[in-house]
Parts: C-alpha cells; structure tokens; sequence
C-alpha cells in the first residue's frame, strides 16, 4: 500500500523486523489519523486502522514482545491531559483501554514511559495534577506524588516499585540488562533503581545552571 501524508513517531519492534507509525492526512479534520506498519526493509506497507480521534490522543510508545500489539500513551484532547494506556492489536486496529489512568506521555525531553530490552515489562511514571487558578493558565500542572511502575506486558499487572512525595521524576529508561530502571529527579540528578530491589542510588548531579532530560544507556 502507499502511505500519503505526515508520518509521525515511528517505532520499531524488538527484533528490529517491523516499525508501527503514525500517518497524519491532515492536521486540521478529525478522522485523518491513521496506524500503519511496515518491514524494516521497506516492504508490506500496510495500514491498521484509521482513527476518528483527535489528533494525538493516542500516542504509540512500544512493541509487544511476540509483536501482536503496541502500547501507546493515550490523553484526554490534544492539550495532552493525562489519562492512561491503550493497547492496539496489529493484526485487528482493535484498541483495548488498560485501566490504567494518570499517565502522562510529557512534553519535549522527557520520557515517561519505556519497556524493557525483552519488551515483557514497561517502567510508567504517574503523578498528581492541580488546576491553575489563573486565567491566561488553564493547563493543570504536575504535583506528587510521583511515582514509578513496573508493568507485565503479558500478565496485564501493575508493581510500584518507588514513591516520591516531592521529588519530581521526570523520565525514566531500562538498563540494557533489564535489571535496573535510570530515572532523572528534579532534572538536576540521575538515579538508578534495582527493580529486584527497589533500591535506588545517585548516579550523579547536573553541573551548575544544566538541567537533565532524557537518558539511555549505551
């Protein structure tokens, strides 16, 4: 198939064989979002499911390890108002909400969702939002406590695994042993987190005046 548009936020599969996209028709009509995959090679371009939803309301985040759906980040409307997580079937465009509420996919420079190496487990963060008292304002913001997760992909269950009353986490990536979660606190530290144990210890700090963002290890 032929895909016409903006493709938007593609992401690839574990073994590095499919990549799931975003197709965008238009950015002004409801109904002009679609999913579609693709071969990494570039063939069996096929689309999903179209969307009759604001655009994105549904943000795609990873594979499922056997590669039979996507999870993705899903918002109220397009001011990006927390809700939770979606699961879509790649074979149906069959979307299944998880129940699983106060997620918020963040703004540029955080990442506040992330699956393992194996893509069994994701690590979320969620947090509490209050209402702006001022006008000109009327977007919440964030307020703890904060709190960080572990997800089983196949068995569809929640773990906290850390909790922060004050201490704003703003994004959080797996180890590539998948035994340890990084995590940025205030975007001034870098910690990381045994998810066996649930300890967590200081990486290290932002030089003076340089904040933190996102972080992968290498």
């Amino acid at each position: 198939s032929s895909a016409v548009g903006t493709i938007s936020v593609p992401i690839i599969s574990g073994d590095g064989q499919d990549i799931f996209y975003i197709l965008i028709k238009s950015i002004n009509d409801t109904g002009s979002l679609e999913y579609w995959r693709i071969k990494s090679d570039g063939t069996q371009n096929k689309k999903i499911v179209k969307s009759e939803q604001p655009l994105f309301t549904l943000m795609p985040q990873y594979w499922s390890a056997d590669k039979t759906n996507v999870y993705l980040t899903a918002t109220c409307e397009c001011d990006g108002n927390p809700e939770g997580m979606s699961r879509m079937s790649v074979s149906t465009g069959k979307i299944t909400d998880l129940k699983i509420k106060s997620i918020y996919a963040g703004g540029t420079g955080s990442t506040r969702i992330d699956s393992n190496p194996a893509h069994t487990k994701s690590a979320y963060i969620t947090n509490t939002f209050k209402q702006s008292s001022e006008e000109e304002n009327p977007f919440p913001s964030e307020a703890g406590p904060w709190k960080i997760f572990s997800y089983d992909i196949a068995g569809g269950t929640s773990e906290t695994l850390l909790e922060s009353a004050d201490d704003k986490i703003s994004t959080v990536s797996w180890s590539k042993d998948g035994k340890s979660i990084y995590y940025v606190v205030n975007k001034r530290e870098l910690r990381r987190l045994n998810v066996g144990t649930q300890q967590s210890v200081s990486i290290m700090e932002a030089p003076e005046r340089a904040l933190m963002t996102q972080v992968k290890e290498i």
